[in-house]
């Protein structure tokens, strides 16, 4: 092999004839065995926004499931508090965009935003942690220490 290595994303490539098809695991790298998302991707993205994130859905082939990164401008998120009797929203600052791949099943999609959205939970520290545990009912009991 030489200092060039030539890779490419199975989802650009076509089998040749009689080809055996490729496992699963390599075509779909990143889907769900089990369960089923109802609307609770759709909730966790909104809730996300309590915390700074921004959740944008990208083309990315199937070797790439999604990623978060710190935000590079001041812009703020529109945050819904209440829907009745008049709905009423805050502006939060925007902290992180966190990118999904728009080909992926929401199931696959849920997984990889509840899997990039503990990252920057779990390097935050103190109060703001304790805040973003607070707001995350049903994700963490009353009694849970950090």
């Amino acid at each position: 092999m030489g200092p060039v290595m030539f890779v490419f994303d199975v989802s650009d490539t076509e089998p040749l004839p009689d080809a055996p098809p490729l496992p699963p695991e390599v075509v779909s790298p990143f889907e769900v065995r089990g369960g089923i998302v109802g609307r609770e991707l759709d909730w966790t993205i909104e809730n996300a926004k309590r915390d700074g994130v921004r959740v944008s859905l990208r083309n990315a082939g199937s070797q790439s499931a999604g990623e978060i990164g710190s935000a590079t401008n001041n812009a703020f998120l529109e945050v819904v508090v209440h829907l009745a009797p008049k709905r009423e929203s805050i502006k939060v600052p925007l902290r992180y965009e966190l990118l999904l791949n728009r080909d992926h099943s929401s199931e696959a999609q849920f997984a990889t935003l509840v899997h990039e959205v503990s990252a920057p939970l779990l390097r935050t520290s103190g109060h703001a942690k304790r805040a973003m545990v607070a707001r995350s009912k049903g994700f963490a009991s009353s009694n849970t220490r950090i």
